[in-house]
């Protein structure tokens, strides 16, 4: 067991040279999923003071790995799934509308209120190529809610994970898989389908891990409140440290 936009620029594949038109390669990690994925991005978004998680795993990264510039990248929205849809926004490659497509169009160089994110477009507008180095991935909440999407987790899963990696031009992109909690507010028998998925696709695909947070207390201070899904600045903290720890260990 191992315990992230359609671009209109080039992208920098990893083990490649930087292309000559590009002075420097910034390296990024995604932060995919749902609204956990925002609250590790931000952690003010779910009623935490504010810490910047991500930013502060990219920094960490950067010094242990001797990257020059290292940053996360939010690549989630709240509340969506990877159930396959025809009425709903979401993850599932099939969808229509599905939630990837508005993020594989981005091109924009905006960047959001914290400035802790840039898309590709604005670092390839100074001459940077985006390397992507692994996401971050912090998603099953919703799909935990209901029986049929939750014993398609694994096969949705994989559509989904093989999609964002051929979108990227990342076909081994490393996949960190935050498990959810064994007691967090969802019916018994749906979390556990949707955990037990979450186990089966680290041992499948070589380029998956998991981070068990099963000793998190759904009713404590891991969470912003009794039964909630959402990670307090306590559990966010502890998270940080075992996905650097499954970086450094097992990915680069």
């Amino acid at each position: 067991m191992k315990y992230l936009f359609f671009l209109l620029f080039p992208v920098l594949v990893i083990g490649q040279t930087i292309p000559r038109n590009y002075t420097a390669a910034v390296d990024v990690i995604l932060i995919g999923g749902q609204s956990n994925g925002e609250n590790f991005m931000n952690s003010s978004i779910y009623g935490n003071p504010s810490i910047l998680w991500g930013q502060r795993m990219c920094d960490s990264l950067e010094a242990s790995e001797g990257w020059t510039e290292a940053v996360p990248m939010l690549f989630a929205q709240a509340g969506k799934g990877i159930h396959k849809r025809s009425d709903l926004i979401d993850w599932h490659p099939e969808s229509v509308g599905e939630t990837m497509d508005v993020f594989m169009s981005f091109v924009g160089s905006s960047i959001n209120e914290q400035g802790v994110y840039f898309y590709p477009s604005y670092y390839n507008s100074l001459s940077k190529a985006v390397r992507y180095r692994a996401m971050l991935w912090i998603q099953g909440e919703t799909d935990a809610a209901a029986t049929a999407d939750s014993e398609a987790y694994y096969n949705n899963a994989m559509k989904v994970f093989a999609s964002i990696r051929t979108s990227l031009r990342e076909p081994n992109l490393p996949i960190i898989i935050i498990k959810l909690n064994d007691d967090i507010d969802r019916a018994t028998a749906t979390l556990n389908n949707v955990r037990a998925a979450q186990e089966l696709l680290a041992t499948n695909d070589p380029y998956t891990w998991i981070v068990d947070i099963d000793d998190f207390d759904a009713q404590g201070a891991d969470y912003t409140s009794p039964g909630n899904v959402h990670y307090s600045n306590t559990g966010l903290a502890k998270i940080l440290t075992r996905v650097l720890s499954v970086c450094r260990t097992s990915i680069f």
